[in-house]
């Protein structure tokens, strides 16, 4: 533990010093003075390096499973954006953990119609307030578990995104690869997600939203598969897990609500699924969901993105500094989530969670965030009763 506590401690020194040089750059030898962030154009071309590294620890009070403390590297990507003609844009995000190579957001935007972006590519379905908003901006470390088992994540599709004043429309058509290489086993996967805000001024908004979403079941066997950990990604075992066969389909429809105040937000979301089966099965109804609030006392506002519909991190005012005394900015949150996966002859447990949460930003480049996780389950569980208490801490950079 000594040794794991030492890294991560030499991680958030590395974030320190890093995000100073992302932030004011440095001078060459001769005197030409640069930023550490490539940036290129020429005419209609252009491109913007961009990376994340997220660097986790664990640390967990054993109840019925035994859970391992473990550190890892949450994610490691490295990609770029820009555009390659005047209405076509373009972004490339690879993920190298695990010591493999994954494609995230990956795709082809053409802006050519005012207020529309068409999208090509590899990206995540409009079908979620928490979901869409990227993981270097996300208020706790990891998606709430209703979220994580009933949304997709990237898929390979296409997609329409719109907006106006107070107003984001998308939606998309996407195929879930099977890993077959089959294209008669894709799977297909549709959404659209709509959201308001009826209340914009200064520095308090209301968001309201709401989505819908259909998938097919894997082509092979007719089955799907929906489980969550106990909101984090260290933990070996899904703590929760409905893994089931002869489904028609699966319908999600979700609704959001998010409200500013200055540096007060709060923010909520309600999952139903409604899983299709033929024959002598009838359907099978899950859900599940969460509320948050988080307040910076240091007096920042969480940013919020028209455009999609989604939320941003913080910025601090003052960013971190030394030789200035500025300490950049701190945020406090609570969140509690609840997910049901049991029905009828399908037994995948219920679980809450409660997480408390601490993020200290150093700028606009680095964060250091710190959570701490109740999970409560049922006897339907993966390891039935099973509560873990889960320190969690993580190291970020990103450009």
């Amino acid at each position: 533990m000594k040794n794991v506590f030492l890294s991560i401690t030499g991680f958030i020194l590395f974030c320190c010093s890093a995000s100073a040089v992302l932030a004011n750059g440095s001078s060459s030898n001769d005197g030409v003075f640069f930023y550490s962030i490539p940036k290129v154009s020429y005419g209609d071309f252009s491109f913007t390096a961009t990376g994340r590294l997220h660097m986790d620890y664990a640390f967990f009070t054993d109840d019925v499973a035994r859970h391992q403390n473990h550190s890892q590297y949450r994610r490691a990507r490295l990609g770029a954006k820009g555009q390659f003609m005047k209405d076509l844009a373009y972004k490339l995000d690879l993920d190298f953990v695990d010591k493999e190579i994954v494609f995230k957001d990956t795709y082809i935007n053409y802006t050519g119609i005012e207020n529309v972006e068409l999208r090509f590519g590899n990206f995540k379905p409009g079908l979620s307030l928490e979901d869409l908003t990227s993981s270097n901006d996300i208020t706790f470390i990891e998606r709430s578990a209703p979220t994580s088992a009933f949304v997709a994540g990237q898929i390979l599709g296409a997609g329409l995104y719109t907006y106006g004043e107070g107003w984001t429309f998308a939606t998309g058509a996407y195929l879930d690869n099977d890993a077959s290489g089959d294209l008669d086993n894709e799977a297909l996967y549709t959404s659209a997600r709509a959201s308001f805000t009826p209340v914009k001024h200064d520095q308090t908004l209301l968001h309201i939203g709401g989505s819908i979403g259909y998938r097919e079941p894997d082509q092979h066997t007719n089955s799907f598969d929906f489980d969550a950990k106990a909101e984090n990604s260290v933990q070996a075992a899904d703590s929760v897990s409905a893994k089931f066969n002869g489904a028609d389909d699966a319908k999600i429809y979700g609704a959001e609500f998010l409200t500013l105040h200055g540096p007060f937000s709060a923010q909520a979301e309600y999952y139903h699924l409604d899983v299709g089966r033929s024959g002598a099965n009838s359907d099978l109804n899950f859900d599940g969901g969460y509320a948050q609030i988080s307040w910076s006392p240091t007096g920042e506002v969480r940013p919020y993105h028209a455009k999609y519909g989604t939320m941003g991190s913080l910025v601090p005012d003052k960013p971190f500094s030394l030789t200035d005394g500025h300490w950049g900015a701190v945020e406090f949150a609570m969140r509690y989530s609840t997910l049901d996966l049991t029905d009828q002859n399908v037994i995948g447990g219920k679980m809450k969670s409660y997480t408390l949460g601490a993020n200290w930003y150093l700028n606009e480049y680095a964060r250091v965030m710190l959570n701490y996780i109740q999970a409560d389950t049922d006897a339907n569980a993966v390891v039935a009763n099973d509560d873990p208490k889960i320190v969690l801490l993580r190291g970020q950079i990103d450009w």
